[in-house]
C-alpha cells in the first residue's frame, strides 16, 4: 500500500535543535493520519 506524502519539507544542513523543531511545527499543519516526507543533508 503506497502511502500519499500530504507535506514535504527540507531540514538541509541544519543541525543540533533544528530539526526537531521545524518538524514539530511542520507536524502542526497535518491532520491525523497524513504523511510528512522529511530529508536532511546534515549528516
Amino acid at each position: 500500500m503506497a502511502m500519499k506524502v500530504k507535506l514535504s519539507i527540507q531540514l538541509g544542513a541544519c543541525g543540533m535543535g533544528m530539526p526537531v523543531i521545524r518538524t514539530w511545527q511542520a507536524m502542526k499543519k497535518l491532520a491525523k493520519g497524513d504523511v510528512l516526507q522529511m530529508s536532511s543533508s546534515h549528516p
